[in-house]
């Protein structure tokens, strides 16, 4: 039995959250006693971690991803609409990235090694897949259900390609995928019935290897791991 001894003390932090390895080193945000949320960064040894940003209008910040040499998340601001962040540990290299006005799905979201992340977001047309590689330009939606409700949950990804459930009612449940272009964005199943992976995301278990996904869905009344080809 192995006894777990803390050696990282965040003095004078408070409630710290959405972590992400990057180049060795962990990021990480906390709230202060002086109020907003700042980001840090820590090689792990104790009482070793620096100030990365500072948001001073903020109720925290979500869903961290890397993606190549940087990691994106969402700052929550106390008002307006969730701003989508970039940063590569360094406070230069911290910025917001320009979008239109997006509401996160929290935790569905996943960046590759090019440096592009993925993401489920809401805008005025409901809840599409966007992709953005930084900049306002490479900000983008990839998708266009019919259904304005959609539910995406639960991304992997390969080296070009990323995953995901989809919940329309135009078509019910499959997995797709894109390239990160809209032209590139498509089912890659065809259950032809509504719910093969049922209702709880307990059954989301989604796995990439090369271009071949793996998952779990329900055919013929059974339970079952099924393989597809990108």
């Amino acid at each position: 039995v192995f006894t777990a001894t803390p050696t990282l003390w965040l003095s004078n932090l408070n409630y710290p959250g959405a972590t992400a390895i990057l180049a060795g080193d962990l990021l990480f945000w906390a709230t202060t006693a002086a109020g907003g949320a700042e980001l840090y960064v820590t090689n792990g040894s104790s009482g070793s971690y620096s100030l990365v940003h500072h948001f001073e209008s903020s109720n925290g910040l979500a869903d961290m991803n890397r993606a190549g040499g940087v990691v994106y998340f969402w700052n929550h601001p106390n008002s307006g609409t969730p701003e989508l962040w970039s940063t590569d540990a360094t406070a230069a290299g911290t910025r917001r990235v320009l979008h239109p006005e997006l509401y996160p799905q929290s935790g569905v979201g996943i960046g590759i090694d090019s440096g592009t992340v993925y993401f489920a977001a809401q805008d005025q047309n409901g809840v599409e897949v966007w992709s953005s590689d930084g900049s306002a330009a490479g900000t983008r939606r990839l998708t266009s259900f019919a259904d304005p409700f959609a539910r995406i949950w639960h991304m992997a990804a390969s080296p070009t390609r990323a995953y995901f459930y989809v919940e329309d009612l135009s078509f019910g449940q499959e997995i797709w995928s894109t390239d990160g272009t809209p032209e590139g964005s498509r089912a890659v199943t065809s259950f032809g019935y509504f719910e093969p992976f049922g209702r709880s995301d307990s059954n989301s278990h989604l796995l990439v290897a090369g271009n071949r996904a793996y998952f779990l869905a329900t055919t013929a009344g059974l339970l079952s791991i099924v393989t597809v080809l990108a």
